[in-house]
């Protein structure tokens, strides 16, 4: 269990976050070793009212959100697996190995901190969530993993400790037939996406130089923008795209939720904040967050037009360009969006 972390002597970012993760240019950032799996930053305000309105409205309530997010870690688990079982033959070794990169993965990202409490194969276990980003989220990635490696389904509980501490039991069911469902729409990282223009770096460890408001407790796995006094978290964008998927949602429902919620967020957050940037700057930090890159912003008459390259998710970055708006103007815009195969435009005006 990582409990100190090395930090850079310049920034003062945790050294084995740079080792892990890359900022790639066009606004992406990915794991350095699965660039696959494309990674943005989420304030937990926002990630938490995204999962409540897919929870509350999806016809079969959280369970639904919780399975599709723990079978979509499934199946990226049973990519980065596919390998790594063939050539270790005892199962509780890559049970070890796995829990134990979760454990550090937890931390490093943000996501909380993990402590296994019993675990054997072929019998589930319990674990302690100490601190965690969202508990369904990392319950549900933590399951998908577990069950790829076993190639069976758990049953679990999720019971609360103490404030804010949980523990997950996990039993295995005995239904052999479990599969998990077929995932091959997910978008995780083109291989196309690139372009854009390439960060200001720290010139000591390589990380991106306006991340210095961000600081980690290693302890509990947190992140905080000391800017704003926010919890954030490095996601994988794979657990957005199953959220977005949950049955029951019509393609307009669901950019509506996702653009509410992060118009709202936005607006009370940078009410909150006093920011000395302005807002061209912070359209220019997209990358820094995994959000994509500002190709171009024009402001000229209270018109804003903004190219996206790369956009994480086209309905989040309107609502977040919806709110800086009427923060800067005090009015709600006319918005309009063009997307294309690898950029999104906007208007707003």
């Amino acid at each position: 269990m990582v409990q100190t972390l090395s930090r850079c002597r310049s920034c003062g970012l945790p050294k084995p976050l740079v080792e892990m993760v890359e900022w790639l240019p066009g606004g992406t950032v990915a794991f350095k070793r699965l660039k696959a799996v494309r990674l943005a930053v989420i304030e937990k305000d926002l990630y938490d009212r995204l999962y409540e309105a897919f929870s509350q409205q999806g016809h079969q309530g959280n369970g639904m959100v919780f399975e599709s997010q723990k079978e979509a870690t499934r199946y990226i688990a049973g990519k980065v697996l596919k390998g790594a079982k063939a050539r270790i033959i005892r199962y509780s070794v890559v049970m070890k190995r796995a829990l134990e990169t979760m454990e550090r993965y937890s931390l490093l990202l943000g996501m909380g901190r993990i402590e296994v409490e019993r675990i054997k194969i072929e019998a589930g276990g319990s674990l302690l969530l100490k601190m965690p980003f969202n508990r369904y989220l990392l319950s549900a990635g933590i399951m998908g993993v577990l069950e790829q490696i076993e190639g069976r389904a758990y049953t679990h509980r999720l019971q609360q400790m103490e404030e804010e501490v949980f523990r997950l039991t996990m039993d295995v069911c005995e239904d052999d037939d479990y599969e998990v469902g077929d995932f091959e729409w997910m978008d995780l990282l083109s291989s196309e996406a690139t372009g854009g223009d390439e960060l200001e770096r720290c010139r000591q460890c390589g990380a991106p130089s306006s991340m210095d408001s961000y600081n980690w407790d290693e302890i509990y796995g947190m992140i905080e923008d000391t800017r704003q006094g926010r919890r954030l978290a490095f996601i994988p964008c794979y657990t957005l795209a199953a959220l977005k998927k949950t049955a029951g949602y019509k393609e307009n429902e669901v950019a509506e939720i996702m653009e509410n919620a992060s118009y709202s967020c936005t607006l009370e957050h940078i009410k909150d904040a006093e920011y000395a940037a302005g807002i061209e700057e912070l359209i220019n930090g997209l990358p820094v967050k995994g959000w994509g890159q500002a190709a171009a912003f024009v402001d000229e008459e209270e018109t804003w037009r903004v190219t996206v390259i790369n956009p994480l998710d086209v309905s989040l970055i309107t609502g977040w360009l919806r709110a800086l708006y009427f923060f800067e103007m005090n009015r709600e815009p006319r918005i309009s969006v063009t997307e294309e195969k690898l950029t999104a435009g906007f208007v707003l005006e």
